[in-house]
């Protein structure tokens, strides 16, 4: 919906997403722009809890991927994981400022409060936007 509810390309090749539930469209949309690549080739869970980790990477690849100038200032976030970019880039653009100054907490989830923040921060963030079509997936 924050999109514009763009039409999905086809089918995600996930299982465990039941092609009748509400959210199939979205989870093949998705799939089909490279934003996921599931828990696994076959597997969304979408029954999990999406962590904070999982967030930034949607978002980052919702936004075309766009390489951070620096690095995360986040104690907790390691130097070469698949959410290493994301998150500095989230913070170089202020849509995230971590749960303390030096923190992330990448493997905690989401409250529904901190995506809508999230969202809005995102949209209200013009330099975050350089181009919409996110690129190749990345395995998370």
């Amino acid at each position: 919906r924050f999109m514009d509810s763009p039409q999905a390309s086809g089918p995600a090749p996930f299982e465990d997403v039941n092609r009748t539930s509400y959210y199939t469209e979205a989870v093949d949309w998705l799939h089909g722009t490279a934003i996921t690549t599931g828990t696994s080739a076959t597997t969304f869970s979408p029954s999990r809890f999406v962590t904070r980790a999982q967030m930034a990477t949607f978002l980052w690849r919702l936004c075309g991927s766009i390489p951070p100038a620096d690095r995360s200032p986040f104690l907790d976030v390691p130097t070469a994981s698949y959410f290493t970019l994301p998150v500095a880039w989230l913070a170089e653009t202020g849509i995230t400022t971590g749960r303390a100054a030096t923190r992330f907490d990448p493997y905690g989830t989401v409250s529904r409060g901190e995506m809508a923040t999230f969202l809005h921060r995102l949209a209200t963030t013009p330099e975050a936007w350089t181009r919409v079509t996110p690129p190749s997936p990345v395995e998370i």
